[in-house]
């Protein structure tokens, strides 16, 4: 038989924030990489089209 995990401590004031300020700092990265990759989209978007234009 294995014995029962002991409860965790209620978190902390500065648990709290340091685990806050990491889901925001998370949250920036993600929405910095959806925003780059968008960016790369339309831009190569945009470059076939022209190319496509320019070479009928």
């Amino acid at each position: 038989m294995t014995t029962p995990t002991q409860p965790q401590p209620p978190a902390t004031p500065a648990r709290r924030v340091r685990q806050r300020t990491a889901r925001r700092l998370a949250r920036a990265a993600l929405f910095a990489a959806v925003r780059g990759l968008a960016y790369t989209a339309g831009t190569t978007t945009v470059t076939l089209i022209i190319w496509w234009i320019s070479n009928r």
